[in-house]
């Protein structure tokens, strides 16, 4: 059973704007809820997706039920894209930007009971950065209150 089905995208999405925008095309909230999933993977590096994806029905609605909002927001953003038949794009817009910050947090900070990845996996976690800025003029660090590495 597939992590999240096109039925499962009827919370972010009404039946008639995901059949207007299909447009006979069976494929495409496929195609977009796999690239959701393929970008969500990218981001949680440190845990073992492949035991995520493959949750069974009840742990998918406990332990996994804040990300697979955040990946349906993502792949809403991805399916509207091929039309707006009736979407606030704004409101989708904001959605998938927080939706990608949300899986950058889960990507830094463990969750509880979310399978880690393997050693050898789990090494291939990198960072880079440089020193932080500072103001010529007082010499004080200026920090930006974004940037999730910044103290």
């Amino acid at each position: 059973m597939a992590f999240i089905t096109e039925s499962d995208m009827t919370t972010h999405i009404s039946a008639q704007s995901i059949a207007a925008i299909k447009a006979g095309d069976t494929t495409k909230l496929t195609k977009a809820i796999t690239s959701a999933q393929v970008l969500a993977a990218s981001y949680l590096g440190r845990y073992d997706t492949e035991t995520i994806f493959a949750a069974d029905t009840e742990d998918k609605d406990t332990i996994y039920s804040d990300l697979i909002d955040q990946i349906k927001h993502v792949a809403k953003w991805k399916f509207i894209q091929n039309s707006n038949a009736g979407i606030d794009m704004e409101l989708a817009h904001m959605n998938y930007k927080d939706a990608l910050k949300a899986l950058e947090r889960y990507g830094q900070q463990l969750q509880d009971a979310w399978p880690v990845a393997e050693e050898e996996e789990a090494d291939k976690i990198m960072r880079a950065g440089s020193r932080l800025k500072f103001d010529h003029y007082g010499f004080s660090e200026v920090v930006d209150p974004d940037d999730p590495f910044t103290t």
